[in-house]
């Protein structure tokens, strides 16, 4: 019997043909691929566990090192490079929208995934680093934050050129619906990464810091027409690290500028005396300013 079944993936130009051996294997690859367009990930998840397994298992009856080899050794109707991250980005989706019990199963099995992929891949491949970044991104969707901390401070200490590990390290802490809501530390994360003059996408960490400072400016806003006794506790919270971010755009904008041909050759802007909250309103009400302007 023939052991060339049909066409598959082109490898270096040119159509090799899948093994007998591997039809059920690529089989349910393929229906996987068919549930996930469908939207029936969880089909697709039991289908797509079934054929980790059996990758395993033919990395060690192959006596294969990594994904790449894999993909050289092994030829089905998709690379498994891909694959594998097809089946972490399926992963992640039904784990957003799960709770309970059904979250921890597929964050383990999303984990399991991660972990072997990384201990599959050399550390200097390109794809390296954005597994990491998953693995960390699953423990805090499954609540093990100080995991999750754990990886992003080990990648911005040893790849701290990377910038997406300070963007995705900050992130869990005002963008995502995490429940976690800590300004201060997301952007301490950030300036981690804007002061390295190695990085090469810098822009990115500058256009995160600019969305926090507009972050940051809306909730103090909707507070002041709320005006609630809580507002001065916010202000007082937020108000420093306003200004500094306020300081790293004014750097940005200068730079910008500069590069731009722009002269600023105006007179600068000369700011006025401090007012105290309890001063009364520059403005004539007679009022105190914090319970007028200063609201």
């Amino acid at each position: 019997m023939k052991d060339k079944i049909y066409r598959s993936k082109s490898i270096e130009g040119k159509l090799e043909d899948v093994k007998l051996e591997l039809l059920e294997f690529d089989r349910k690859m393929q229906e996987g691929y068919r549930c996930s367009l469908d939207n029936r990930n969880v089909e697709a998840a039991q289908l797509w566990r079934e054929v980790f397994f059996e990758m395993k298992d033919l990395f060690s009856k192959l006596g294969i090192d990594g994904i790449v080899e894999f993909d050289e050794v092994v030829n089905v109707n998709q690379f498994v490079s891909n694959w594998v991250q097809d089946y972490d980005e399926l992963l992640h989706n039904i784990i957003v929208t799960v709770s309970g019990e059904d979250k921890k199963r597929y964050g383990e099995e999303k984990l399991e995934l991660l972990g072997f992929i990384l201990e599959s891949n050399d550390s200097e491949d390109p794809s390296y680093l954005n597994h990491l970044h998953s693995k960390a991104d699953t423990y805090y969707l499954i609540g093990e934050q100080d995991k999750g901390e754990k990886i992003f401070e080990y990648m911005i200490n040893v790849y701290s050129d990377y910038e997406w590990g300070y963007v995705g390290y900050s992130d869990h802490y005002w963008m995502r619906n995490s429940g976690i809501k800590d300004y201060t530390k997301a952007m301490r994360i950030l300036h981690r990464g804007y002061k390295r003059d190695t990085l090469v996408e810098k822009d990115v960490i500058v256009k995160r810091l600019f969305a926090l400072q507009d972050k940051i400016k809306k909730e103090l806003d909707e507070n002041k027409q709320q005006g609630f006794d809580g507002k001065g506790q916010i202000e007082k919270k937020y108000n420093e690290l306003y200004d500094m971010l306020e300081e790293i755009r004014e750097i940005e904008n200068s730079k910008t500028a500069r590069r731009s041909g722009i002269n600023y050759s105006h007179q600068p802007i000369v700011k006025g005396p401090k007012i105290g909250r309890n001063d009364p309103c520059p403005c004539g009400s007679g009022k105190k300013f914090k319970k007028c302007c200063g609201k």
